[in-house]
């Protein structure tokens, strides 16, 4: 019970002590008890609790469940609980043993740390210093040991400045199983204050080595980030220690913006080891979240910028499961960022793999950096991996001012570029001379240079859709290296006669820009009817392709006052369609044109017997769309038969041989349920001397002050009856919030982790919900750094106070 000069923890034998000064002594946000053997019987072997005490007469028994123990050890404990003061700088060597209820699952130990200077007292630090160990328990109903070294002082350290815990509970051991709700058993904890000289004793290359802590795992998980998708760590008997394990879908994460030297060049390597898998694509990535105070001059156009490099790319070979080295490129920090406007939120360092099968386990230990960050004066070297390391700019290769490339799609200019294209993930250089065609998989609307994914334009090689660095380029044009004559050019360059105001900024971030002024018909006569331009049947893995109809017209280009360039983007043609004033075709006309241009090769017309010719798609989702509509009880008094050739008509019996329907958004506010009111009251009949009243009416309510409580949404996994704001196991949640103008910052305040604090304003504020009522926003759960606490998993009804006032989370169904 009491400590020792081996255990500086009292209680942690779980002997000599009743019952409840254990459970004491061991608090726990889930239930928990003392398993204990029967003195009165002799014979281990007969008593059934035998299995769940490792040692002694007794151990602590942790019920299944969602929750964590404690273990206080902070200023101030009694002696019979820690023998000597925990100081900072100590180097802790903690063990137990424990007996998992479920195999194949992860304990994980890390600290909590209390502090009234801290925004929330209970905040957790940005550096994952709080996490000891995360080992995985490969079998059930077994005793299996686990160690970890712990440095003491970062984890107590918020803002560069380290805070003391001034009471035995404001500095505390944790333990938690990961991902599971499996219970264990816990017995034999012990502590040990680690000296000098000691064979448990840390050197400085386990403590840190160029920009990474715990480089070699020295630490078991300490510094490393402990998220859903997070690897693990266990014991290798061919290294003799403690290395990581990553499994299929599994990362290793660490914050290293505090250790980072902007622009200094580094170059690292690290041990590996395969099983389970003949070899394994394997990437880091180093991403920087910055915040930007100028989007004229800043590294992006936006206020905040993800930038990022990624030093290896590579395939590890199973090598017969032997240890191997793997090199990374040599690369540089990001340039001197110090000189940039604004500030990093974080820098990720991230390795992960792709499509591992999942049998595959990859061991990682030992990273370590050569060059002016090398501890043996190891210089750089060249790397065994294939890829080039990507610059924050589009590409890394740029070409003289004498060549351009002009790119064409179906065989008409789009733009030009003064780079050749890229793989993105292996640098790899695509032939630019015209002998070879690229089959776009996937791009993005918006420009490369501006978009969050930079990436994010796919050319189909080799089977599989490749990112190509830099995305979806800039329109441009350069006259030195192109006939103008053989493009359709509109001149827009008068300032005083064009008026293009930019749309759709928060999804395009500048790249739409819309014509107010008129413009010259004569030269408009002359361009392309953008109205039946058909750029589908291009894409043979499209199972509904008809090549023969990919006839695109070629594009119209625009000059801008700014001497820059634009394509010309058919949007909508808007008609009127209105109870009183229904389209006569339903659309129908448009349909058409959009669908088939003069019945071309081999899309014909079906001739009905009353000689209407009937037009059929199936599942072509690049159409127009009828806007009519089937009798209800809101156009019932209103319907009309229409004798238009081309009227469309639905038919939601045989749905898969007709045009797809549509959704219509609306916002609700006073003015259209008002609307929505009087056209359902509209179907009311009063009752005249020959016919009876009919009143076929149809209200909408609008219900607010929906129960939101404990009764709904009691905080366990089969109890919880709808989706919560942080709720991680259902996905991506959406939840629903209400200002609250009559709270200010004093009153506007939840007992949050300031991680979801700072999630849930970042998201309010960022909302392209533009309703002043209510507000929506999806939660992007599988992005560990925009997704809650793991300790807010079940809490709702929250209050956040942001740069537009107080927002109050309410149940997903008020209205």
């Amino acid at each position: 019970m009491a400590p020792t000069a081996e255990n500086i923890l009292g209680f942690a034998d779980f002997e000599d002590a009743t019952d409840q000064q254990l459970k004491n002594s061991w608090p726990a946000r889930i239930s928990t008890s003392i398993v204990r053997l029967n003195p009165n019987i002799t014979d281990p072997a007969l008593d059934p609790n035998t299995p769940f005490v490792h040692s002694g007469l007794a151990s602590l028994n942790v019920a299944n469940g969602r929750g964590f123990i404690v273990r206080q050890i902070g200023g101030g404990c009694a002696p019979n609980r820690v023998k000597e003061a925990i100081v900072a700088g100590d180097v802790l060597r903690i063990t137990f043993w424990v007996n998992m209820k479920a195999a194949n699952k992860v304990i994980m130990l890390y600290t909590g740390h209390y502090h009234q200077s801290k925004p929330k007292p209970w905040a957790i630090q940005k550096d994952d210093s709080n996490i000891i160990s995360r080992t995985r328990i490969s079998k059930a109903n077994t005793w299996t040991r686990v160690e970890a070294i712990h440095t003491v002082g970062d984890d107590w350290t918020w803002d560069d400045e380290l805070l003391v815990p001034e009471r035995c509970n404001h500095y505390q051991l944790r333990i938690k199983t990961v991902g599971t709700t499996a219970g264990f058993y816990l017995d034999d904890f012990k502590v040990e204050k680690v000296a000098s000289g000691s064979p448990y004793a840390l050197e400085a290359k386990d403590v840190r080595h160029g920009f990474l802590k715990n480089p070699d795992f020295a630490m078991s998980f300490q510094y490393w980030k402990s998220i859903s998708a997070a690897a693990d760590t266990v014991f290798d008997a061919d290294q003799g220690k403690e290395v990581a394990r990553m499994r299929r879908s599994r990362r290793l994460i660490q914050n290293i913006v505090g250790e980072a030297i902007p622009g200094d060049t580094y170059q690292f390597a690290f041990w590996a080891k395969l099983s389970g898998t003949p070899s394994v694509d394997t990437r880091i990535i180093v991403r920087m979240r910055w915040e930007n105070d100028d989007l004229v001059n800043g590294p992006c156009h936006k206020p905040v910028c993800n930038i990022f490099l990624r030093p290896l790319s590579t395939t590890i070979e199973s090598n017969g499961r032997q240890w191997q080295r793997i090199v990374s490129d040599e690369f540089q920090m990001f340039g001197n960022y110090t000189e940039w406007p604004g500030k990093p939120t974080f820098i990720l360092f991230t390795m992960l793999t792709k499509n591992m099968e999942t049998t595959g386990e990859l061991l990682v230990s030992n990273f370590e950096f050569m060059g002016d960050h090398s501890l043996s004066g190891e210089v750089f070297s060249d790397s065994p991996t294939i890829t080039t390391v990507p610059s924050i700019q589009p590409t890394n290769m740029k070409a003289p001012d004498y060549i351009r490339y002009i790119v064409r799609y179906a065989g008409d200019v789009r733009t030009m570029i003064d780079y050749p294209f890229q793989v993105d993930s292996t640098g790899d250089v695509l032939p630019m001379d015209g002998s070879k065609q690229y089959q776009l998989c996937e791009i993005d609307e918006v420009e490369g240079k501006y978009g969050i994914f930079p990436n994010r334009m796919g050319f189909l090689l080799g089977g599989r859709c490749q990112q190509i660095r830099g995305g979806n380029p800039t329109v441009d044009i350069d006259p030195n290296f192109l006939n103008m004559t053989e493009i359709h050019l509109l001149d827009l360059t008068d300032e005083n006669s064009t008026t293009i105001t930019p749309i759709n900024v928060e999804q395009t971030y500048g790249g739409d820009l819309l014509l107010e002024s008129a413009v010259d018909e004569e030269i408009c006569e002359t361009f392309p009817n953008p109205y039946d331009n058909d750029h589908r049947g291009a894409d043979p893995m499209n199972p509904f392709d008809v090549p023969s109809r990919f006839n695109p017209d070629q594009p119209v280009f625009a000059k801008l006052p700014d001497g820059s360039f634009a394509l010309y983007d058919s949007r909508l043609i808007t008609v009127e369609n209105s109870l009183d004033n229904p389209t006569p075709d339903g659309g129908g006309a448009s349909v058409l044109r959009s669908t088939i241009r003069a019945q071309r090769d081999g899309f014909k017309a079906k001739v009905s017997t009353s000689g209407r010719k009937e037009f059929y798609v199936f599942n072509d989702h690049n159409i127009a769309l009828c806007n009519n509509e089937q009798p209800n009880f809101l156009n019932r008094d209103s319907c009309v038969l229409t004798y238009d050739e081309n009227a469309c008509v639905k038919e939601y019996e045989h749905s898969t041989n007709t045009f797809i329907d549509v959704q219509l958004v609306i916002t609700f506010n006073e003015e259209t349920m008002a609307k929505m009111h009087n056209a359902t009251r509209a179907s009311y009949r009063e009752a005249t001397a020959t016919r009876p009243e009919r009143d076929n009416s149809r209200f909408i309510y609008a219900v607010k002050n929906l129960r939101f409580d404990d009764s709904i949404a009691d905080g366990t996994l089969n109890g919880t009856k709808i989706e919560l704001p942080c709720y991680r196991e259902g996905g991506n949640p959406t939840s629903r919030w209400i200002p609250r103008p009559d709270l200010d910052n004093s009153t506007c305040v939840s007992s949050l982790q300031e991680k979801t604090v700072a999630v849930l304003k970042h998201s309010l504020e960022t909302s392209n919900d533009e309703n002043p009522l209510i507000r929506d926003f999806v939660l992007w759960n599988s992005v560990e750094e925009e997704a809650c606490d793991e300790a807010d998993l079940f809490e709702f009804g929250m209050l956040i106070m942001t740069s537009e006032g107080c927002w109050e989370n309410v149940h997903p169904d008020y209205m």
